[in-house]
C-alpha cells in the first residue's frame, strides 16, 4: 500500500484495502479472521504486526503475505494481545494478558517451546526427508520441517538417548533398546537396554559399534540391510560415551566413574583386553566426558581436562588453553572443523566461528550438550524447546552499541544515600563520598547482562559480573580510577573516570603549610631545647660549685676535726702530765714530811718553807681554769648544751663530765680532781644518778654525745 491506498484491519472478517474508490480483500487468511484482531502497528520496514485476542501474532509483509505466526505454542506466554510496540533496536514490544514478551525479529536464533509439556526435555534432533525428529525423555516425536506440530512415533514413549543417522539409516537409541526409524514408524533392531552412543566401526563401514547399560553392542550389516545387534563379549561394564583413536583401540566411559581402554578383535564382537582409569594424579576421575577436539582425544572431569600418555600408558591432566582460548570453566567444548567451535557454559554458548566469536543466550541440559548442524544451520536441544541459529545470519549478533552497557547513576554510601545521575566522562567525588555504588544497565534486552569489569587503581584485575546491575567498592583511597565495564569475551568496553578529592590536609596548599609550620616547630621545638639545656648547664654549673663548697666546707672540717682531736690528745696529754705532777708533788711533799719528822727542830724550821710551797702549788686552782679553756676551744658549748639538758648538775659534775668526754679514767681523773680513785668512782655514780641513765648505756658514751 501507498499513500493512496488505504488498508482496513476488521475485528472478525479480514483485512481490506481501500484502492481508486473500492474494496478489496488484502488478506483473507482464516486463522487471522478467527482470532480476534485486537491491535496493529507497522514496523520500520513496512512490515504489519497484528495482535489478536485468541491467537497471537501475525506478521506480514507490504503484500499482505504471512511471514510469521507467534503464539504461546513457539513463544508468547500468553495468546491474548493487549498491546504492540516497537522500539529502536526494532524489537516488538508485546503485551499479553499475563505480561510483556520481547520479540526480536532481526536475530539469527528461532524458538520452538513446547508450553504445554507434551514433548518433555530434549535429548537429541535429526532431521530427515523434510520431517523433524526430536527424542526426549518421554519418547520419540516428528513434525513436518515446515509446520511444527510434533507427534509421538507410535512404540517409541521412554526415554531417548540418541538419534544419528549413519549411511543413510536414522537410528534412535532407547531406553528400552535401539530403532531404526523410517518416516513414521521406528523398528527395533535391538533388545539390548540403553542404547546411549553408537559408532561406525573404523575402516568398516558394515559394522557398528554401541555403548549400553550392558557393555558393548555390534551391528552388521548384510545384504544392505542392516542386523540385529549382538553383545560384545569379554565387556559388561556399563558405558555411555565412546570413540576410536587413531590406533584402533575403543575408549569408553562409565556414567559415574572411570575410563575404559578397550581393544577389539578384528571382527568386533569381542574384546581382547581392556585397561581401566579411575584417577589421574592421585584424583578420583568422576562423570567423564569425551571430546573429541581437532582430531585428537580429550577427556573432561570436574573442569579439568586430561589426556592420553601412552609411553606411560595413563591418564595425565593438560592445560585448559590446549584446548583453546574460552576453555577455562567450560562444560563441553562441541567441535564441528576449525571454523566452527562452540563452548558451553551453564548460562550460555560461546560460539567462535572463524576469527570472531558471539554469545548466545542459551542454556543446553547438563551433561547432554547436544547440538546438530543441517543444512546450514545449528540445532540446539533445550528443556521443553529447541532453538535454531542461522549460520549465514549471525554476524548480526552482538553488532550494535545497545549491546554494551551504559553507566547512569554512581551512589555515594555513608549516613545518607546520594545519587549521581549526572554521568559524564568524569566524576568527581568528595574525600567522605570514597564508599560508591555504579549501576549500569544493558539497553538491548535481547540478551542477558554477562559483563566482565576492573576498577583500575583498586585492582587492574578483569572480574566476572553475572545477572547484577551494580557493583560496589568500599574505602576508596585518594586519587584517580577508571572503571571499565564490557561484555564477556568483547574487548570493548564501557569507560568512566572517577576522582575522589584528597582531604584538606592533603592538598598541596596544606602539605606546603604543614611543612612550614612543622619547621616552625621544629626551630620552636630547638629555641626551647637550647633553653632547656642553657638552664641545665646552669644548674649542672651551680651543682658542682654547690658540691665543690661542700667538699671544701668538708675538707675544712675534716682539717678542724684533726685540729680538734689534735688539741684534745694534747689537752688529754697536758691533763695527764698535769696529773703526774700533782702526783709527783704529792709524793715529794710526803717523802718531805715524813722526813721533816725524823729531822731536829733547826732543820725542820729549814724545810718548811718548801713544804709550804709545795702545797701552795698543789692547792692552786690554775690548772683548772687553763684546762676549762683550753677545752672549751675544742668542743665549743659543751658546758652550755650538757647544762641545758641537765640543769641540776653542779660545777664539779661539769668538770666530772669534761674528764669523761676527753677519754680520761678514773684512774687519770683523780689526780685533777685532788681525790682518790674511789672518791672518782663515787662521784661518776652520783652524776650517772643525776643524769637517770639506763643501766645499758655508759656514762662515757653518754657524755660524748654532747
Amino acid at each position: 500500500p501507498d499513500n493512496n491506498n488505504i488498508l482496513i484491519f476488521t475485528e472478525n472478517n479480514g483485512i481490506y484495502i481501500y484502492q481508486k474508490g473500492k474494496f478489496f480483500i488484502w488478506n483473507n487468511s482464516r486463522n487471522i479472521s478467527n482470532s480476534q484482531l485486537n491491535k496493529v502497528i507497522k514496523t520500520h520496514d513496512g512490515n504489519y504486526v497484528l495482535g489478536t485476542i485468541q491467537n497471537g501474532i501475525f506478521i506480514l509483509n507490504n503484500a499482505g503475505k504471512e511471514i510469521l505466526h507467534l503464539n504461546k505454542n513457539n513463544g508468547l506466554q500468553n495468546n491474548t494481545i493487549l498491546s504492540l510496540g516497537e522500539d529502536k533496536l526494532n524489537n516488538i514490544w508485546v503485551g499479553t494478558d499475563k505480561g510483556i514478551d520481547l520479540v526480536d525479529l532481526k536475530t539469527p536464533l528461532k524458538y520452538y517451546k513446547d508450553n504445554s509439556d507434551k514433548i518433555g526435555t530434549l535429548y537429541d534432533m535429526e532431521i530427515e526427508n523434510g520431517l523433524i525428529y526430536i527424542g526426549t525423555n518421554k519418547g520419540l516425536f516428528y513434525s513436518p520441517k515446515d509446520k511444527l506440530n510434533f507427534k509421538i512415533i507410535e512404540n517409541t514413549k521412554g526415554q531417548v538417548w540418541e538419534l544419528k543417522k549413519i549411511d543413510n539409516t536414522l537410528f534412535c537409541g532407547h531406553n528400552k533398546g535401539t530403532f531404526i526409524v523410517n518416516g513414521k514408524k521406528a523398528d527395533k533392531i535391538s533388545e539390548i537396554n540403553g542404547g546411549w552412543n553408537l559408532i561406525p566401526a573404523p575402516n568398516n563401514k558394515n559394522l557398528l559399534i554401541q555403548a549400553t547399560y550392558t557393555g558393548l553392542s555390534v551391528y552388521k550389516k548384510s545384504k544392505n540391510k542392516w542386523q540385529k545387534a549382538k553383545h560384545i563379549s569379554g565387556f559388561d561394564f556399563p558405558v555411555n560415551r565412546i570413540v576410536f583413536d587413531s590406533f584402533g583401540n575403543l575408549w569408553a566411559t562409565h556414567p559415574v566413574k572411570s575410563i575404559f581402554k578397550i581393544k577389539l578383535n578384528n571382527t568386533f564382537d569381542k574384546v581382547l583386553d581392556y585397561n581401566t582409569y579411575e584417577q589421574s594424579e592421585n584424583k578420583e576421575l568422576f562423570y567423564v566426558k569425551i571430546l573429541n577436539y581437532k582430531k585428537k582425544i580429550y577427556f573432561k572431569s570436574e573442569n579439568k581436562y586430561y589426556s592420553y600418555n601412552v609411553k606411560n600408558d595413563s591418564i595425565y591432566k593438560v592445560k585448559e588453553k590446549i584446548l583453546g582460548p574460552f576453555s577455562d570453566n567450560v562444560n563441553n567444548i562441541l567441535y564441528f572443523d576449525s571454523l566452527n567451535i562452540f563452548y558451553v557454559y551453564d548460562q550460555y554458548i560461546l560460539y567462535k566461528k572463524q576469527e570472531n566469536t558471539y554469545k548466545l543466550d542459551l542454556e543446553l541440559l547438563p551433561e547432554i550438550e547436544e547440538i546438530k548442524e543441517f543444512d546450514n544451520q545449528f540445532y540446539f536441544c533445550l528443556d521443553n524447546s529447541f532453538a535454531v541459529l542461522d549460520k549465514d545470519r549471525v554476524s548480526t549478533l552482538n553488532k550494535n552499541d545497545y549491546s554494551f552497557p551504559q553507566i547512569y547513576k554512581i551512589e555515594t554510601l555513608g549516613d545518607s544515600i546520594s545519587e549521581i545521575l549526572n554521568i559524564d566522562e568524569k566524576v568527581v567525588l568528595k574525600p567522605s563520598q570514597n564508599n560508591i555504588k555504579i549501576y549500569f544497565t544493558n539497553r538491548d534486552y535481547t540478551q542477558k547482562p554477562f559483563y566482565d569489569y576492573r576498577f583500575k587503581g583498586y585492582s587492574n584485575q578483569w572480574n566476572n559480573l553475572e545477572n547484577k546491575n551494580n557493583i560496589q567498592f568500599y574505602d576508596l583511597k585518594k586519587g584517580n580510577y577508571k572503571f571499565e565495564i564490557k561484555p564477556r569475551f568483547s574487548n570493548r568496553s564501557t569507560q568512566l573516570q572517577i576522582q575522589i578529592l584528597p582531604h584538606w590536609y592533603q592538598r598541596p596548599f596544606a602539605i606546603i603549610s604543614g611543612i612550614f609550620l612543622f619547621v616552625a616547630l621544629l626551630y620552636l621545638f630547638y629555641i626551647l631545647l637550647e633553653r632547656r639545656f642553657n638552664k641545665e648547664k646552669e644548674k649542672l654549673e651551680r651543682e658542682k660549685r654547690e658540691q665543690l663548697e661542700r667538699q671544701y666546707i668538708k675538707t675544712q672540717n675534716k682539717l678542724l676535726e684533726k685540729e680538734i682531736l689534735q688539741k684534745s690528745k694534747d689537752l688529754a696529754n697536758a691533763s695527764l702530765n698535769l696529773a703526774r705532777k700533782n702526783e709527783i708533788l704529792s709524793e715529794i711533799l710526803e717523802k718531805l714530811q715524813k722526813q721533816n719528822q725524823l729531822y731536829e727542830q733547826g732543820k725542820k724550821l729549814k724545810m718548811f718553807p718548801i713544804i709550804q710551797y709545795i702545797k701552795r702549788k698543789m692547792k692552786a686552782g690554775d690548772e683548772w681554769l687553763v684546762f676549762e679553756n683550753t677545752f672549751n676551744e675544742i668542743h665549743e658549748e659543751f658546758f652550755i648544751n650538757f647544762k641545758k639538758a641537765h640543769p641540776e648538775v653542779t660545777n664539779a659534775d661539769l668538770k666530772l663530765a669534761a674528764m669523761l668526754k676527753m677519754d680520761l679514767s678514773s684512774k687519770d681523773i683523780a689526780p685533777l680532781m685532788r681525790i682518790s680513785i674511789r672518791g672518782v668512782e663515787n662521784k661518776r655514780y652520783r652524776l650517772r644518778k643525776k643524769l637517770s641513765l639506763k643501766p645499758e648505756i655508759k656514762l662515757k658514751d653518754y657524755v660524748k654525745k654532747f
